[in-house]
């Protein structure tokens, strides 16, 4: 699975940021698929990682 960078653009975060700086910022960008109710990460648990979510349907 490949992340498009229209959908990163969806992000305000992300909205700005330069296309060779958002390529590198995919390059290190590993996606990862859940299903409803399935957790990425527990409350209270070292932060490891960022994440970014939306919805596909």
């Amino acid at each position: 699975m490949k992340i498009d960078r229209t959908v990163l653009r969806r992000f305000s975060m992300f909205e700005r940021m330069p296309d060779g700086d958002l390529d590198a910022l995919m390059a290190q960008a590993i996606p990862k698929r859940a299903d409803a109710g399935e957790a990425f990460f527990e409350q209270g648990a070292p932060a490891t990682h960022f994440f970014s979510s939306s919805t596909v349907g």
